[in-house]
């Protein structure tokens, strides 16, 4: 007898285990794919390539020719580094991000083309009043 109501609630339970994953695989059956798929940065790649953080920075700079914007960050003159952004050419601005990338900062590059250069200049901006305080992206410096 305790064998038989054994069986009947085990396969009872299996029934009504089955019959709820049913309607809840019918009410999931689709698979939404995004419209617009995001493209990621690969950030293991510039991990590996650059272990020494933005202490580099300034001497990958000024070896490639932006001695001018190198100086302000080593003084950490901020309004210096707006007003020379401003002035920024399309081709130099390129070539700061090309600099990124190629010396390990591709996160940094990537961040810099998203944006683009107005945006850029927005940005630091909008991070002067942190700088007073040493944080943000280049308090460092």
């Amino acid at each position: 007898m305790r064998r038989k109501l054994l069986i009947t609630v085990v396969l009872s339970v299996v029934l009504i285990g089955l019959i709820g994953g049913m309607a809840l695989a019918k009410g999931t059956n689709s698979v939404a794919l995004p419209k617009n798929p995001v493209n990621t940065v690969n950030q293991t790649k510039d991990i590996r390539q650059n272990n020494y953080g933005y202490e580099n920075m300034i001497e990958i700079m000024k070896e490639n020719g932006l001695t001018d914007m190198a100086n302000l960050m080593e003084k950490g003159d901020f309004k210096g580094m707006d007003k020379l952004m401003e002035n920024l050419s399309d081709a130099d601005y390129q070539k700061m991000i090309k600099i990124m990338r190629d010396n390990g900062y591709g996160n940094m590059a990537a961040m810099m083309e998203s944006i683009g250069k107005n945006g850029m200049i927005e940005m630091h901006k909008a991070m002067e009043g942190m700088h007073s305080w040493n944080s943000g992206m280049m308090g460092g410096f």
